[in-house]
């Protein structure tokens, strides 16, 4: 998926790709992305990430997006 199709600045891309990065460093997630697959993930990023998202962005940071992203899993809200 190229950053054109969606529409995604460079900052973002590469924001993007370091949690990419991040996520497959630690067990708990990289099986989830794996499961999830790039393109459902980085949907799922934008829409978080959204700053007209009801409740504001879900997350702003690499930490903080781990942080959301393990809470998720641990609740079973992206079981697959």
């Amino acid at each position: 998926m190229g950053d054109e199709e969606m529409a995604i600045g460079t900052r973002k891309s590469r924001w993007i790709a370091q949690l990419v990065e991040q996520m497959k460093t630690e067990p708990f997630t990289a099986g989830l992305l794996e499961k999830m697959g790039d393109s459902e993930f980085v949907k799922q990023v934008l829409k978080d990430t959204n700053p007209e998202r009801q409740g504001g962005k879900a997350y702003s940071s690499i930490t903080s997006a781990m942080r959301v992203w393990n809470k998720r899993i641990r609740r079973g809200e992206y079981a697959y």
